[in-house]
């Protein structure tokens, strides 16, 4: 007898084949009418489930569908009677968002046989349509500057390159702030501010603020942190809990306060995530944090100085006022973009007492020819006569360039002798240290 016909005999009854027998094994039974069926085995093992077993977990399933649409609609009478809508119901919404539940419930287990991770809880949400008579009926309320003109409440950058003069600025102005003084000839109103300088020692903050207010008679409302340990929100929003009168904090240097870069993190998505933080502090609290970074060696190629600022374009786009301090030539410019109050550039000037010095705005700054008439003026060659001596200038040249003088508000001439206006003192004194002050020398 043959190995196949053996098998026929011994597995199964004499009358049947082996396809016969294979489905007599699939169907339950095992060829010689034993009670218990045989199970097939799947790739991985594990027996195949039953008609009964496929029923129980089908079963169960629509049982938590069942009770996740209570859940759903529970959660939809509770928000609308928060928002004082009379519906209390919706059943296509709730119908959708169960539809859209079932889609991601794990019917089976996944190939390497753990179960496969639980669904997201759905968030029913619906957004708030705000209408122009809306809008119009009730104004939101006007900015109110941390410092006018420069300041707005929001989270601020301001950037430059190492001992470039950008914590002098920020210095000078928290001191203006708590003390309530001015800031080049804009009135300040006094509030709280809060110093967290990870780049100082305490005796260089004495020295710098004894140098910053050397006949100040009272404490300003102003206080420093010089350690800090990084990422830690919840105490950064204790120190604004505590202080209800705050309204401005300086973070000197960003780097050293936010949470380490995960590894792995894409650097744009980090600093988003730890910028978007703080920006939602400073408005919802209307105060202004200001975020001190260095600027990168190279000079930007698109032309654009903010360009130049350390970092992703998650910084810029997540702040909502960015300064830039660089200097150009013998020049201080402070580069300023807002969301609410446009482009602006200034020209600064440090002065011995470590405060700069407001000269004009970055458009008035009278060019390198019109600068060598203000130094000749400056030094006593007023009159026309002598302006020609000495530049070697046609008269024509010298009354034409006088009158572009005095248009720009550079020079006045009383009794029709040019002499310099405070911008025009300015400009020479923004340019005292630099080539035209050697220029001088040389004569």
């Amino acid at each position: 007898m043959t190995a196949k016909e053996k098998g026929r005999t011994e597995g199964g009854p004499k009358n049947m084949t082996d396809d016969e027998n294979s489905i007599a094994l699939t169907n339950g039974h095992n060829g010689h009418g034993d009670s218990e069926p045989a199970r097939v085995l799947l790739p991985n093992g594990t027996p195949m489930p039953t008609p009964e077993e496929i029923a129980a977990d089908k079963a169960l399933v629509h049982s938590k569908i069942d009770e996740r649409f209570e859940d759903l609609k529970v959660q939809r009478i509770e928000l609308r009677a928060r928002q004082g809508d009379p519906r209390t119901d919706d059943a296509d919404q709730i119908a959708a968002a169960v539809a859209g539940w079932t889609e991601r419930v794990p019917l089976v287990k996944a190939a390497n046989g753990k179960r496969a991770p639980k669904p997201k809880e759905i968030e029913i949400w619906t957004p708030k349509v705000i209408s122009a008579a809306d809008l119009i009926a009730a104004p939101p309320e006007p900015i109110r500057y941390i410092v006018p003109g420069f300041l707005p409440p929001g989270l601020i950058v301001i950037a430059g390159k190492p001992k470039g003069g950008k914590s002098l600025l920020v210095a000078d102005w928290a001191l203006s702030k708590a003390s309530g003084s001015d800031v080049w000839g804009r009135e300040v109103t006094p509030g709280g501010v809060l110093y967290i300088d990870l780049e100082n020692s305490r005796r260089r903050i004495y020295d710098r603020y004894l140098k910053l207010r050397p006949n100040a008679t009272t404490a300003p409302d102003m206080g420093w942190i010089l350690e800090w340990r990084r990422g830690n929100r919840a105490a950064f929003i204790e120190l604004l809990d505590a202080r209800p009168t705050l309204q401005m904090v300086i973070v000197d240097i960003w780097k050293k306060f936010c949470a380490p870069q995960p590894r792995g993190m894409d650097q744009y998505d980090y600093e988003t995530e730890e910028l978007q933080w703080l920006a939602h502090e400073a408005n919802e609290r209307r105060i202004s944090i200001v975020l001190v970074l260095h600027t990168v060696k190279a000079p930007p190629l698109d032309g654009d100085p903010f360009s130049a600022i350390s970092g992703s374009p998650a910084v810029t786009g997540n702040a909502d006022a960015l300064f830039l301090l660089r200097r150009e030539g013998n020049l201080t410019k402070l580069y300023q973009r807002s969301r609410d109050s446009g482009d602006a550039c200034h020209v600064l000037r440090l002065g011995d007492d470590l405060r700069f010095s407001y000269v004009c705005e970055g458009d008035n700054m009278a060019s390198d020819e019109q600068m060598t008439y203000l130094r000749e003026i400056h030094r006593g060659n007023r009159l026309p006569r002598e302006l020609e001596e000495t530049l070697g200038l046609s008269r024509p040249a010298v009354w034409q360039m006088l009158k572009r003088l005095q248009e720009n508000g550079y020079i006045a001439k009383p009794g029709g002798i040019p002499s310099l206006t405070q911008l025009g003192r300015q400009m020479v004194e923004a340019t005292a240290d630099g080539p035209y002050k050697k220029k001088e020398t040389e004569r």
